[in-house]
């Protein structure tokens, strides 16, 4: 049905000329998956573009249904693109102004036919997104949209699907639900992906095509191959056959994986994909010799897009604007100059933050054991909280009175093995920043008397599993648990197992980590909130010495909140300083927002605050 034969497709630019088809054959099958893969610059779009007639080319010859590309005319490359091609794309390329019947039944137009509503509704349904026909796409997700322009790209039954960087724009789980569409709909049809992502091309293409600097450097084929026995083993990975009874053999295979630490997975099917070179491609003989529909639109509808389109296109209308935006944009940096207010500004920006959680520094503090520091009293918290109408939560140091002093950042003792790998260290940090209490009427408790949750009307910390330490104090003194009793968040249950290779963090219950000189027992473990899946390369990532951009943003997102302190219940800080007859300071973080120090009077009191 599409065949290509040494295409050549050169671009001219100042610099020169750029091949971006170099001699290019490929034949094509009647139905399946066919992923077009490379670089930045192979030439995968302009391949795209050709075969889908948006694009035309040097030399060589294109042959779509017995019919030569070349001898084609402006009005026949339309009819083209209309008759044989569905197009999705990265940005999906909906009509702002109209709804998604109206999108998808547009498609159908072009080729002068009617689509009826029940018929839009059933697709929809068949592709999940049911109910959403009125909307627009600007109230659809990302996801929603990608799967409105496969109904569009389907809705006049074509013969081939081409697809740019489908799950470009997409989350990895809507990304993996989009291609599983398009893999369903490739035992039907002839599917073109152009991706560089080669995971998702080793996992759904039934052939993958490469290119480099605009030629093939490889064409393979990929087949599904039943694999007998219950255990398949190859360079890097151990499968197992989900259910299977092993046998003694077996057995010794999976264990032995288990001792080399071998990655295991576990298949309902027991099969493995198996690459060949591509050899001829069998197209059926039963395509025919299919008719070309020219584009027609009605009246009424090119009129609308017509209209919609002189909004925004008249000299006069562009004028006006720019000159409104001149003169707005004048007046308001006037006006902002004149009603400037810094603590309004500070204010603002403190509210407009990406982050749950804001820590500072300020107020001249001094002990006998750390010297003069910037620290924050118990009283400026309070002050703060008045102010600021914030609700401030202080954090305190940690203190060890072996050693006399406190330290705003504290590594956990022998966590990691000194000759082990750095790698996660840049996401699974080994230290703790200090503790933090919650009062007893920030604890809600369920049926069980378990706490399920801390400060609810705040951070809102939801129990994992265990308990939050005992909360009596008698005597100066915890009762129903001792000074050693701490809870933790769930990343910080999850840097100490990846540290110390513990596969489920229930298993840290009772688990005693060593902070500074002093033992502490894991009692509950508290959810702070889901972390951003962008820095999730930071798990496997090497540290190589400079600076990483996605490490320093993850940093400042970490210190933000409470990921890295201890939670201990109310009292616990008295009793510390009780034990050990000092005034324990607390601090909050590096993510600060520092007020300028001066102390010209020279009685220990920051003048330039409030």
């Amino acid at each position: 049905m599409l065949e290509l034969n040494n295409v050549v497709k050169i671009y001219t630019t100042v610099a020169g000329d750029t091949a971006a088809m170099n001699g290019v054959s490929i034949k094509f099958p009647d139905t399946g998956m066919v992923f077009i893969t490379g670089k930045s610059g192979s030439g995968k779009t302009t391949l795209l573009n050709v075969v889908g007639g948006l694009d035309g080319f040097d030399s060589g010859e294109i042959i779509i249904d017995g019919k030569n590309f070349s001898t084609f005319t402006s009005k026949e490359y339309d009819s083209y693109r209309n008759t044989f091609v569905g197009f999705i794309f990265q940005e999906y390329n909906l009509l702002p102004d109209y709804t998604v019947e109206k999108n998808i039944r547009i498609a159908n137009e072009l080729q002068g036919k009617q689509t009826s509503s029940e018929e839009i509704a059933r697709l929809l349904e068949e592709f999940d997104i049911a109910g959403l026909q009125h909307r627009k796409p600007s109230e659809l997700s990302g996801g929603q949209k990608q799967r409105v322009a496969i109904v569009r790209s389907l809705v006049k039954d074509p013969k081939i699907i081409m697809a740019d960087e489908p799950t470009g724009a997409l989350d990895s789980a809507t990304g993996i639900q989009v291609m599983e569409t398009l893999k369903k709909l490739s035992k039907t049809k002839l599917i073109i992906v152009v991706s560089h992502d080669m995971e998702l091309s080793e996992k759904y293409a039934d052939r993958i095509i490469r290119l480099v600097d605009g030629e093939i450097v490889e064409d393979v084929t990929i087949t599904d191959s039943e694999i007998k026995g219950n255990i398949y083993q190859d360079e890097n990975l151990l499968t197992v056959k989900s259910g299977a009874s092993l046998d003694p053999h077996e057995t010794e295979q999976l264990l032995k994986a288990i001792r080399e630490k071998k990655k295991i997975a576990f298949t309902e099917k027991f099969s493995i994909r198996k690459k060949q070179k591509t050899k001829e491609v069998i197209t059926s003989s039963d395509v025919g010799n299919i008719e070309l529909i020219n584009s027609k639109m009605k009246v009424k509808s090119a009129a609308e897009l017509g209209l919609k389109s002189l909004k925004v296109k008249p000299g006069r209308l562009i004028f006006t604007i720019f000159l409104s935006v001149i003169a707005f944009a004048v007046f308001g940096l006037f006006d902002t100059i004149a009603a400037y207010n810094d603590s309004r500004a500070i204010e603002k920006l403190l509210k407009d933050s990406e982050y749950s959680a804001i820590s500072i520094t300020t107020d001249y503090f001094s002990d006998e054991y750390q010297g003069n520091s910037i620290r924050i009293s118990k009283e400026s918290v309070e002050k703060y909280t008045n102010d600021f109408g914030y609700d401030f939560r202080p954090v305190y140091d940690i203190y060890d009175a072996t050693l006399a002093s406190t330290n705003a950042k504290s590594n956990l003792v022998n966590l990691k093995d000194p000759q082990a790998s750095a790698k996660g260290s840049m996401y699974f940090y080994d230290y703790v920043t200090g503790f933090v209490e919650f009062k007893n009427d920030e604890l809600v408790r369920n049926e069980n008397g378990v706490v399920s949750t801390l400060d609810p009307s705040g951070f809102n910390l939801q129990l994992v599993c265990g308990n939050f330490p005992a909360t009596k104090i008698e005597n100066g003194a915890l009762i129903n648990g001792t000074m050693t009793d701490i809870a933790i968040s769930e990343y910080l249950a999850k840097s100490i197992a990846y540290w110390k290779q513990i596969t489920d963090i229930k298993e840290l219950i009772e688990y005693k980590i060593q902070i500074r000189n002093k033992e502490y027992t894991i009692k509950g473990i508290y959810s702070c909130g889901e972390i951003p899946s962008k820095y999730n390369p930071l798990m496997i990532a090497e540290p190589t010495g400079v600076n990483n951009p996605l490490a320093e943003d993850f940093q400042t997102f970490i210190y933000s909140g409470l990921y890295l302190n201890v939670f201990v219940p109310e009292g616990y800080m008295d009793v510390l300083i009780n034990e050990n007859n000092r005034v324990a300071p607390c601090y909050a973080g590096d993510r600060v927002y520092k007020f300028t120090y001066e102390d010209p009077d020279g009685n220990g009191v920051d003048d330039t605050y409030g």
